[in-house]
């Protein structure tokens, strides 16, 4: 059985607005998990997911920018249609290619943002991003390793492995993730945009809002 496909009108392209809407929700369930006690790890690679997606949605912004006016009413249909393709197919392919390498996406995002105090975060990121490693439980590497993770700024503990030498340390500082949330979400995007995500759209709003304030020095709202 064949089965028809409408053709995708502008309102259906892929638009910036839910990578940073739905980022913000995965940043608050990673403070939610941090607050739970839950897995570090856990913890860690919501935030990663979070922020990998705010950072995307500044090359989707780019080329949806790019290929907004391709979409204007004067258009044929047929010409709609290419464009429509195009604009799918090209950012597809840009997101494969940064797949989910965080350093890859904040680099883009900081082109698309040339704000001075961004390179500030570039350590943290990096940090961030080196948790993809243990992405799957109960995978060994081939590396000694530690995690530790504390709700402030803390001087990152160091471990010594069995050959003597300083083992991986994979550590998750949630001050840290409050500040670079608070630096990024509105970059390309209104204030009144975070609200709304971070309340969401269930009816308890109290619920969200307080999960993103629960110990936040850095909280916007």
């Amino acid at each position: 059985m064949t089965k028809s496909k409408k053709r995708r009108t502008p309102p259906d392209i892929p638009q910036p607005g839910p990578f940073n809407t739905n980022g913000i929700q995965y940043y608050l369930a990673g403070r939610h998990a941090f607050r739970s006690g839950h897995s570090q790890d856990v913890s860690a690679f919501l935030f990663h997911l979070g922020f990998e997606l705010m950072f995307k949605g500044a090359v989707v912004s780019e080329l949806f920018r790019q290929y907004e006016s391709s979409w204007t009413a004067g258009r044929t249909t047929a010409e709609r249609d290419a464009a429509d393709l195009e604009y799918a197919d090209v950012t597809d392919r840009e997101l494969r290619r940064m797949d989910h390498n965080l350093v890859e996406a904040w680099s883009s995002f900081k082109q698309q943002h040339q704000e001075s105090t961004l390179p500030r975060f570039d350590s943290v990121v990096s940090a961030l991003d080196r948790w993809r490693r243990l992405r799957y439980p109960g995978i060994a590497l081939r590396d000694y390793y530690i995690t530790s993770s504390h709700e402030d700024k803390v001087e990152v503990p160091t471990a010594i492995g069995p050959s003597g030498e300083p083992v991986i340390v994979y550590h998750l500082s949630l001050a840290e993730m409050d500040e670079l949330f608070a630096s990024t979400p509105t970059l390309g995007f209104t204030l009144a945009t975070v609200p709304g995500a971070i309340e969401g759209a269930a009816g308890r709003p109290n619920v969200g809002m307080e999960t993103y304030q629960w110990h936040n020095q850095q909280a916007i709202f």
